[in-house]
């Protein structure tokens, strides 16, 4: 079981205050403002609290934004012993590790996740980072650190509000953990619950701590990505790719770039034709959102200026059989071509 999630998030926050200057909470104003509310009045009897929230999303995830926040750090007199708290998501805690760890060289970070993605995938690793925009789109994550939380905690009725694609986008990740899993018990266990019948919050939260525990040994073996943690980007070579050029949330994207990873492994590597076939369907039922209509050049175009990539080519990562990732496979342009318009055709 995840050791991030041993402990119970108003013990954790509680602890890591402790010997701190002050507070600092960046929050998603698309929070209940209770959530925010609860979180201050764990901390206030015992240390002077600064709030500052912004609405979550890829869009915040820029250096003017992490310019905004170190204003408000500053502004609050802010030094090098503040622990900073990110409340919300993803993007959040994205842009908020981001700016806790280059302000006055890294200062103490705490994350709260709120979203099912956030608690299984972004909250654990240490990875920090901001987008940038470039002439061939936007390239995720191309400007980061690694800096890691002291403490990571989450309230399950935080997940209360979010609305059924955020559920479902959340769900994508954990398929990914469970497909690097392999025979381990999390895939079974998500399609058991999950199988012809809807994605739900109540399906899946008995099963975050098994997911996040996936990443966590991963990360724990390769905690600064030289080698084997590159398994973490299973389905996101076309993912972020797809993420940039339409309006996929983050696991929508994802999901549908191991729908392809998939195709891909059975074409290339012999990957089982039965289980591809399986496994696609329950993902696209799953994740309930229709392929987008992308051309393969568009998406070329950003998959070459991954951050995984290097020398010009695109690297990606494809199932020799189930839970054996093979993370040497070099995309041709025009192999890409052929084997993307093939895949949209069948699932457009």
């Amino acid at each position: 079981m995840c050791e991030f999630y041993a402990t119970f998030w108003e013990e954790g926050l509680k602890t890591a205050a402790k010997g701190k200057t002050n507070v600092f909470i960046l929050a998603d104003s698309n929070l209940p403002e209770a959530y925010l509310e609860e979180v201050v009045e764990v901390l206030s009897p015992q240390i002077e609290v600064n709030t500052f929230v912004l609405e979550g999303g890829e869009g915040i995830k820029t250096l003017e934004h992490a310019q905004v926040i170190y204003n408000e750090l500053d502004n609050m007199g802010a030094d090098r012993k503040t622990l900073f708290v990110c409340l919300g998501g993803g993007t959040v805690s994205d842009l908020g590790g981001f700016a806790a760890s280059t302000f006055k060289r890294g200062i103490t970070l705490v994350i709260l996740p709120t979203t099912v993605l956030a608690i299984v995938d972004a909250a654990i690793g240490g990875k920090n980072g901001v987008n940038f925009k470039s002439e061939a789109g936007l390239l995720k994550n191309q400007i980061g650190t690694f800096h890691s939380p002291e403490f990571i905690g989450y309230n399950p009725s935080w997940l209360e509000s979010l609305p059924s694609m955020e559920v479902r986008s959340g769900w994508a990740e954990m398929v990914k953990h469970g497909l690097i899993q392999g025979s381990g018990e999390l895939l079974g266990e998500l399609y058991g619950c999950c199988d012809n019948e809807p994605v739900t919050l109540k399906k899946i939260v008995p099963l975050l701590k098994s997911s996040a525990a996936v990443k966590e040994a991963v990360v724990n073996q390769d905690p600064t990505e030289k080698g084997g943690r590159v398994v973490l980007n299973l389905g996101h070579t076309v993912g972020h790719a797809l993420e940039s050029y339409s309006n996929l949330r983050h696991g929508e994207a994802v999901a549908w770039g191991l729908v392809f990873m998939l195709e891909t492994s059975k074409m290339k590597n012999g990957f089982s034709e039965s289980e591809v076939r399986r496994l696609q369907d329950w993902i696209v039922k799953g994740v309930g959102v229709p392929l987008p209509e992308v051309a393969s050049g568009g998406l070329w175009g950003l998959m070459i200026k991954d951050k995984k990539n290097s020398n010009g080519t695109v690297t990606d990562l494809l199932f020799r059989k189930s839970g054996d990732i093979g993370m040497d496979f070099i995309w041709k342009r025009d192999e890409f071509t052929t084997l993307w318009e093939q895949f949209r055709s069948k699932f457009v």
